[in-house]
């Protein structure tokens, strides 16, 4: 097993920042267009965010557009972010990836191995993951919420539902 780091981050600039070993992998940036058959390929997905960052309330509300893609990829996500972040929470409600929610590299760890050592769960969490890209990452789902909202509805009722 092996993690393979997609970056225009050197070796020591990654070492630096704690994330080193013999089954680091580098590769450069690619295109757009390559990352779909990346992702597709990979054994699982990683998906982390800062704990401690200078802006916590972008951690805490942030939905990063790699939640859609790698539930797209069909493949395992492990989630590794704040407990109060959205990202976690999603995961977490829809059960469509694994949550490391603490910054505990031995907890991550343990989570990494018991997923990939799971191949049951793993297909249960990618079927939750693709029915989670049909439903709320599809363009024709959003412009479908945005009309209802836009309408005086309440799509999502989530915060700003109503101007």
């Amino acid at each position: 097993m092996s993690l393979h780091a997609y970056t225009p981050r050197s070796q020591a600039e990654l070492a630096r920042a704690g994330v080193r070993g013999e089954r680091l992998v580098l590769h450069a940036p690619r295109g757009p267009s390559e990352i779909p058959a990346i992702q597709r390929g990979a054994g699982l997905l990683f998906l982390p965010l800062a704990f401690h960052s200078p802006y916590p309330e972008l951690v805490r509300t942030s939905a990063t557009t790699k939640m859609g893609e790698y539930m797209a990829a069909r493949r395992p996500v492990l989630v590794h972010a704040p407990e109060d972040s959205f990202v976690s929470w999603y995961f977490r409600e829809h059960r469509c990836g694994v949550v490391v929610d603490r910054d505990d590299p031995a907890a991550l760890a343990v989570a990494l191995a018991a997923v990939l050592a799971d191949e049951a769960s793993q297909a249960e969490m990618i079927e939750r993951g693709w029915e989670r890209v049909r439903s709320d990452f599809r363009v024709e789902s959003a412009r479908a919420r945005l009309a209802e909202v836009l309408s005086g509805g309440r799509a999502g009722g989530g915060a700003g539902a109503r101007a």
